[in-house]
């Protein structure tokens, strides 16, 4: 299954977290899967189908079929699944999204820092060309 999702990042021609972000699965959780650890659970499959709607899921599952259900990029799902999100899944994701701002914030606190001590710092060959 691993080497399906690879190719499926490379159909879709986006980065491992753009593809994890949009779908509400940890990108290191992705990477895992693409390396073997792990085999894709259903619940990361279900997520997949709701953000990519184009993927065949039974092509990704089992590879069988085409990648892509149909040229116009609507899929038909499988009857009787629950591609439905589950509530600790969602409480799971918002804890992802938070952690993520909050290293985002910390980051860009450090930045400005930063900057800021180089704004207040004086160029020595300032200095030297003054006569």
């Amino acid at each position: 299954m691993k080497d399906r999702l690879r190719e499926l990042l490379e159909y879709l021609n986006i980065s491992i977290e753009v593809f994890a972000v949009r779908a509400g699965i940890s990108p290191d959780l992705v990477r895992k899967y693409l390396r073997g650890f792990y085999e894709i659970s259903e619940s990361s499959i279900r997520k997949l189908a709701r953000a990519y709607p184009q993927i065949n899921i039974n092509w990704l599952r089992t590879g069988e079929g085409n990648m892509i259900s149909k040229p116009d990029g609507q899929v038909a799902y499988e009857p009787g699944t629950d591609y439905s999100i589950k509530d600790d899944a969602m409480d799971t994701d918002k804890d992802f999204i938070i952690k993520v701002y909050k290293e985002i914030i910390k980051e860009q606190r450090k930045i400005i820092e930063d900057l800021s001590k180089l704004k207040n710092v004086k160029n020595p060959l300032d200095q030297e060309l003054k006569p």
